[in-house]
């Protein structure tokens, strides 16, 4: 096999094998890297210098959601996103519940986490995930995070 980036990588994978989940662990953590990593597919994005514990956190979480961003990372794509100026189509209506959900999940918390931060039930959370997803026309949940943060849905703190 040719020397192939992370990006090249990640195409071969998902373009070969659409439904294989791809976790980038990298040094990068400019949105210049990270961007097209996610628009290539990866299904989440953990800098090096995380811990252990945050990493099998990470590999859990995409086998079970799809998806994970570090908060810092989401953060720093967010923010590449704010600040460029891109004409987006208007955006369906999301309910507050489902704004809340929505910047949660961006942040990388799971549905159980979610459910307890809202004091409500993890099946309710997945509610609100598909009905946000079927507003959204997006069919997975990074396809929902690239999708909030692309078209600015969310702030980060």
């Amino acid at each position: 096999m040719p020397v192939m980036d992370g990006l090249q990588a990640t195409k071969a994978v998902k373009e070969k094998f659409p439904n294989v989940q791809v976790l980038i662990l990298t040094q990068h953590e400019s949105p210049e890297y990270i961007t097209p990593l996610l628009e290539a597919g990866a299904s989440g994005y953990v800098l090096k210098r995380a811990g252990g514990r945050e990493v099998v956190t990470a590999i859990r979480q995409v086998y079970e959601q799809g998806v994970f961003l570090q908060a810092d990372v989401a953060r720093q794509v967010l923010n590449s996103y704010t600040h460029r100026k891109r004409a987006s189509p208007p955006q369906p209506h999301l309910t507050d519940r489902e704004k809340e959900i929505l910047k949660l999940t961006v942040e990388g918390k799971t549905i159980k986490e979610i459910a307890t931060l809202l004091c409500i039930s993890p099946k309710t959370v997945s509610v609100h995930r598909s009905n946000l997803m079927a507003k959204l026309g997006v069919h997975s949940g990074v396809e929902l995070v690239r999708y909030a943060i692309q078209h600015n849905l969310v702030e980060l703190e």
